[in-house]
Formats: structure tokens, C-alpha cells, sequence
């Protein structure tokens, strides 16, 4: 049986509360705001502000793609997110 797109994005919700509980602050997308995300993972900023909840989270290893601004490390899903992240930062980090 195929799942409706809204039992998807129910589905994408419940993922998210779960990393969120019980887990240690992390810096978002937004440096100014910390967001709790599970310890070892943090959140794609490019897929936050895309809005993609499937991809946000990104688990930390020593070959996840990342890059430093203003001395705050950001890790992404993929190299992609981080090629758009340093082509336009503040296109992701809302300032």
C-alpha cells in the first residue's frame, strides 16, 4: 500500500521530535539560535532552510562534508549543500 504524501511528511515529523528529545544542544542554520539535535548528528543548514526535513539530519563523521564561518562549524548532507552554503552563506544563515 502506498503511503499519502501527508502520512510522509507525518512520518518526517515524528523523525525529527525524536532526534529532538533528550538530546544536547547544537548550533542551527541560525547561529544565534541553538537547536537540540541528537549527540554525533547536527542539521544540514541548506536542507533546514530548503525546508527538506528527509535530509536536514546529518550524522557527524570524519568525512561528512562541512565548513567554518565565523568561527562556527557547519556540517552538511552532502558536498552539494556545502558548495551552495559557501557560494551564498546568507542565503542559509538569514543574515
Amino acid at each position: 500500500m502506498l503511503l499519502s504524501p501527508i502520512v510522509h511528511a507525518l512520518r518526517n515529523v515524528l523523525l525529527l521530535v525524536a532526534l529532538v528529545s533528550g538530546a544536547a544542544a547544537c548550533r542551527s542554520a541560525d547561529a544565534s539560535a541553538a537547536t537540540m539535535v541528537a549527540p554525533g548528528h547536527a542539521i544540514c543548514p541548506v536542507c533546514a532552510a530548503d525546508g527538506d526535513l528527509a535530509c536536514q539530519d546529518v550524522k557527524i563523521r570524519p568525512d561528512t562534508p562541512s565548513t567554518a564561518r565565523d568561527g562556527i562549524t557547519y556540517f552538511f548532507c552532502s558536498a552539494e549543500c556545502r558548495r551552495k552554503f559557501e557560494k551564498d552563506p546568507r542565503a542559509y544563515l538569514g543574515r
